[in-house]
């Protein structure tokens, strides 16, 4: 992401790759993460958090 001094913003749609999906589920063998109709897949329902440089923040798919 390339940011500028002040206040930036940029998009996330939250999807992942299919190797995405596959460590995640690896790495949490609870989850089933089917691939979406439009062929994507998303993130399943939880809270995460964007880190970027010192900075963090929360955010929750419901």
């Amino acid at each position: 992401v390339n940011a500028d001094k002040g206040f930036n913003s940029a998009n996330y749609d939250i999807t992942m790759t299919e190797a995405g999906k596959e460590s995640l589920m690896k790495e949490d063998t609870s989850l089933n993460i089917n691939r979406a109709q439009n062929g994507k897949y998303y993130l399943p329902s939880g809270t995460y958090t964007i880190k970027i440089g010192t900075e963090s923040t929360a955010f929750e798919v419901k």
